[in-house]
């Protein structure tokens, strides 16, 4: 979602959770994961086309495109345990 409002300055993004600690964490000034560049590409469109919220209700109505994205560990017990993904929140 950040290169696209990195390369789409004219576009809202707008990234949604129920966690309020996850959002948190995504607008602090060091976000919850390394990726090589992510700093310099999303400095120029944090607050401005690039935010984060856990309003999901407003914001999902609001939206024309909508991308989900579920945790989807590897399974733990039953068939497949330690090769397959836990489609659980599929």
């Amino acid at each position: 979602m950040t290169m696209i409002a990195y390369k789409y300055p004219d576009i809202q993004v707008v990234v949604v959770n129920i966690s309020a600690s996850h959002i948190k964490a995504w607008n602090s000034d060091h976000f919850p994961i390394f990726e090589s560049a992510l700093d310099n590409v999303s400095a120029p469109a944090m607050g401005v086309n690039l935010h984060f919220s856990f309003d999901v209700e407003s914001h999902a109505v609001d939206s024309n495109i909508i991308f989900i994205s579920v945790n989807t560990p590897t399974k733990t017990h039953g068939l497949g345990a330690g090769k397959t993904a836990d489609l659980t929140y599929a």
